[in-house]
């Protein structure tokens, strides 16, 4: 919690040492915002604003099954930390749009009726990818952002892994998608066809020991090998789990994301 304090003094000590932000906007501002589904789901997205006034990449998280969007805490400070000073390695401050998927948490309410994870069945988990693309579309509809629409990064963990890069037949112009223990088929989500075809950069992390994803992940990074880039970890972690137990990956996961090289 104290870092976390340290962290945001910084960060709005910065609103009047740079320039070019926009007038009254405290960079890395974050909002919750709502977005309702054609089946009157509210989806709930919480966006992280850049800092310039300069069109800025888009980072798209979601999250694991039964997890909402603060399981990304550790990555979104990850990513500030590296852009306001504290790693030799800057990036450009990037916009962050963090996802409660269907049926997490606070994207539950459909009308007067709840959509829950806990007994979901598969055919609300399918409407996940074309729900993300709708929320999407809404934000780089907004004229209060400056998103750069050809630099759309995506990260997904387990269920949310198979969302992101499934997102892509939604939703053109998507750079690099990382997938955390993707699976072949998890509630009938299956990402072999959308990532055969995507044309961006794949990253795949998966724990050894996690035998279902590991399995899974090194069949799909075969299906479009020119593309993809996989890195195994021993142990047993999964999804969002390997990124925040693990430093070396966190690492790796941000200089893959936003262009250092290898």
């Amino acid at each position: 919690m104290r870092k976390l304090v340290v962290l945001t003094t910084l960060l709005v000590g910065l609103t009047v040492l740079v320039p070019g932000v926009f007038p009254g906007v405290k960079p890395g501002l974050t909002a919750e915002k709502t977005y309702k589904m054609s089946d009157s789901l509210e989806l709930h997205v919480w966006i992280s604003r850049a800092m310039t006034k300069d069109p800025a990449p888009l980072l798209v998280l979601l999250p694991m099954r039964a997890r909402d969007h603060r399981s990304y805490d550790s990555l979104r400070a990850s990513v500030m930390n590296r852009v306001v000073g504290f790693s030799k390695d800057k990036i450009a401050w990037p916009y962050i749009a963090a996802f409660d998927l269907r049926g997490h948490g606070r994207s539950k309410e459909r009308g007067e009726a709840e959509v829950d994870v806990r007994d979901m069945p598969d055919e609300e988990y399918l409407k996940m990818p074309s729900d993300v693309a709708t929320a999407l579309k809404a934000i780089l509809a907004d004229s209060s952002y400056r998103i750069d629409s050809s630099s759309i990064l995506v990260a997904g963990a387990s269920i949310g892994a198979n969302t992101a890069i499934m997102l892509t037949e939604h939703f053109p112009g998507i750079k690099k998608v990382a997938l955390l223990s993707p699976g072949q088929d998890y509630h009938s989500l299956k990402p072999d066809s959308a990532l055969a075809a995507f044309e961006g950069d794949i990253l795949i992390m998966s724990s050894i020991e996690d035998r279902y994803s590991h399995a899974s992940s090194r069949i799909l990074a075969a299906q479009n090998e020119k593309r993809c880039r996989l890195e195994e970890f021993y142990g047993n972690k999964h999804g969002t789990d390997i990124i925040n137990s693990y430093p070396e990956a966190m690492e790796m996961l941000v200089d893959w994301l936003f262009g250092k090289a290898d």
